[in-house]
This record gives structure tokens, sequence and C-alpha cells, in this order.
């Protein structure tokens, strides 16, 4: 009985205190921790969250946090997990370098037909790892959902007075598959007189994986006289959210 007794003694206060207090015999939430000194603290002071090279897959609930460090592509610096992906907590902001911005650009179009590609030559970003642009092909170096914005000028050109606006479709494509009509195309118009000139822009939001191919297209209806080409500079923004 004795012994009974003094197990149920030493493991009492397992059930008696729902607050864990670290430096601290009076704790005021479920964990609470102190260090050292306030005014004077030193180097062991502080919480040492869980240091890994790679995500431990998904997690187990919303708000667990890790900090990654020597990840192959992912920058090093605290995760939380948001019930779906492990997303990054910015600790280090630095207003003169964004990290996150892809930028493609290009001018004029490819093709002599009422239907042509957007040109794109080259891409420039803080570190451009993976990110590349052949034949007027943008190819994805970074896994993640991005944010999209396309702009283009165009004008129209010839020696017959039109009797009517020429439209423009463009249309972006992934993979060589279109984006939704909703939100992967837009249409813009230009007068019936010559020379006459317009812009168009788009933005969406899409999930990318390394190695797909972005482009875009320009279609035109066929009113003459069909001479038109792009001008001023062409640009693709790929932001990365996440």
């Amino acid at each position: 009985m004795k012994y009974i007794l003094y197990i149920m003694f030493l493991y009492s206060p397992l059930y008696l205190f729902s607050q864990v207090g670290v430096g601290t015999n009076s704790p005021k939430a479920s964990l609470h921790v102190e260090p050292t000194s306030k005014t004077n603290p030193n180097g062991a002071d502080g919480v040492l969250i869980p240091r890994l090279a790679d995500f431990p897959g998904n997690g187990v609930e919303e708000g667990q946090l890790i900090y990654l460090k020597n990840h192959a592509t992912e920058l090093d610096g605290f995760y939380f997990w948001d019930g779906t992906t492990w997303v990054w907590l910015i600790n280090n902001y630095d207003r003169t370098i964004d990290r996150a911005t892809y930028i493609a650009s290009g001018t004029g179009y490819t093709g002599t037909g009422n239907n042509r590609q957007v040109n794109f030559s080259r891409i420039d970003a803080f570190d451009t790892t993976g990110f590349s642009v052949a034949g007027n092909n943008i190819t994805v170096g970074k896994s993640g959902r991005y944010l999209l914005a396309f702009t283009t000028s165009v004008k129209r050109s010839g020696t017959e007075t039109p009797l009517k606006q020429a439209n423009f479709l463009y249309v972006l494509f992934v993979n060589n598959n279109q984006l939704s009509s909703i939100t992967g195309r837009v249409t813009a118009s230009t007068s019936n007189e010559i020379p006459s000139a317009t812009s168009a822009a788009l933005s969406t939001i899409v999930d990318l994986q390394v190695g797909d191919v972005l482009n875009v297209y320009v279609y035109k209806s066929n009113e003459t006289p069909n001479d038109y080409s792009g001008y001023g500079i062409n640009g693709l923004t790929l932001t990365f959210l996440r």
C-alpha cells in the first residue's frame, strides 16, 4: 500500500498542473518561459525551434513551427503549417531586394499572319536560378503559386484606310494549354484609322511547377488591312506568392 501511495504522489503533479514554467514558479500560460535576466540576458536565453534541412511532410496541426536551414531550394527561415502547406515567415525583409519577382520582357511579335506569338527575350530577377527564356517561351524554375501580370502594346499600320476597328485577343498558355477563358486572356481594339494603337493588360493567379513553360499568343480579327505589330516592351511578371 505504501508503494502505491508513493507512486500516486510522484506522478500526481502531471495531473494537478496544466501550465509549465521554465525559469518561473508562477507560469501564466500553458508554457511560460522566463530569461535568466531581463536586463542582462545571456546567449542561452530564448526558445530553440526544431531546425530541419527539409520539410517534415505534412504538418500535424495549423500553426506548427519549424526553422528551415540549408534546404536545396528554399530560403532559410521560419515556416509555419497553415493546414495545407508550409508558409515562409519573412524574418529579414530588405526593401532593396525583391526575391519573389521574375520579369520576362521582349519587343514585337513573331509571325506575319493574323495570329502571332508575343516575343520574350530575357528574364530579370534577384536570383534567376532555374528560370530561362528561349524561343519566346518562359521556363519556370520554382514551384508555387504565382501572380502573373502581362502587358503589351500593338500598332495597326498599312496604306488602306480601314472601315472597321481591329480586335485583338491575347491568350496566356501554360505547357501549350490555354488558361481559363475568364482570367487567362484579354481583348483590345484599335480604331478604324491608320495608324492606330492600343494596349492590353491581364493578371491572374496560377499554380506552377518547376519546368512549366509559359507563352503568350495574339489573335487578330480579319478586318483589312491586316498589317499590325507590337511596339514598346512586352512584359510578363511572375510574382511568387507561396
